[in-house]
């Protein structure tokens, strides 16, 4: 189920990503509301990557405490080495899966910077259409820096 509700969130994120890049001002009003929920969400999906993160190692972990406890006869469960084996199995899918998700994450942060990228270089050729390409492209990359006055500066 988080899982699920992880890949739920992974969309709703990229479509305020999206949306706030069609904002014509993030300092809108909308812009703010649409930057605020982005902001929850994008907390919520990392506080459930690392709850998930955190069960599948006591998961693991409990797995090899079976394998120990078992042969020495103190498994409480009556368990054989073949349950710890599906138990195993059952694990590394849930954690496959995760992998996946935290994949799609990555993806869309990637996807979001290089739109977002994108929209800097228009927005600096509307500005100043005559820059040759190198200008904008430093002038992009200081934007990405940190530098807000960088993209209006005149040169």
């Amino acid at each position: 189920q988080d899982l699920r509700r992880a890949h739920s969130l992974i969309q709703i994120i990229g479509s305020l990503r999206d949306r706030l890049l069609a904002i014509p001002s993030a300092e809108s009003a909308v812009g703010i509301e649409v930057r605020d929920d982005l902001t929850a969400q994008t907390t919520a999906a990392r506080e459930l990557f690392t709850s998930i993160q955190t069960r599948l190692r006591v998961l693991e972990q409990g797995n090899a405490n079976l394998r120990v406890l078992i042969p020495a006869g103190q498994s409480l469960y009556n368990l054989s080495l073949q349950d710890v084996d599906v138990r195993e199995q059952q694990v590394g899918l849930v954690k496959g899966r995760f992998k996946e998700v935290i994949h799609r994450y990555a993806e869309t942060e990637r996807e979001h910077r290089a739109k977002q990228r994108l929209r800097l270089e228009r927005q600096i050729k509307v500005v100043n259409p005559s820059l040759p390409p190198e200008e904008v492209q430093d002038l992009v990359n200081r934007a990405e820096d940190g530098e807000s006055g960088a993209i209006f500066a005149k040169r």
